[in-house]
């Protein structure tokens, strides 16, 4: 019994580990925001991750109220005007206001 506990818990633990994901190295070929409204949307070079199931998957956006907005917004800009990868980690516990996923985080190489 004990052993069946402990390999659920490892189970579950593994599961949540995996709960977000992310892009992959990829470079940004776009960035854009609405006229009304703060929201950053994002387009890279790769296949757009979906683990919330979200239904449009067209571009990766970060929602006007995000409180790490303003530095996701740097970093993609640099990245974007230097030419960097970037890995972009995306939440798998919702989507944007707008259904499409929604960025978490950032990291530039």
């Amino acid at each position: 019994m004990k052993k069946l506990l402990l390999i659920s818990c490892l189970l579950l633990l593994s599961r949540l580990s995996f709960a977000q994901n992310n892009t992959g190295w990829v470079l940004l070929t776009e960035i854009f925001t609405g006229t009304d409204v703060a929201r950053v949307n994002l387009q890279i070079s790769g296949d757009i991750p979906n683990p919330a199931g979200c239904p449009y998957v067209g571009y990766l956006q970060v929602n006007e109220d995000s409180s790490n907005r303003d530095d996701i917004l740097s970093i993609a800009l640099m990245a974007l005007a230097a030419n960097r990868e970037v890995r972009i980690e995306v939440a798998s516990g919702g989507c944007s206001r707008n259904d499409h996923p929604r960025v978490r985080g950032i990291r530039v190489r």
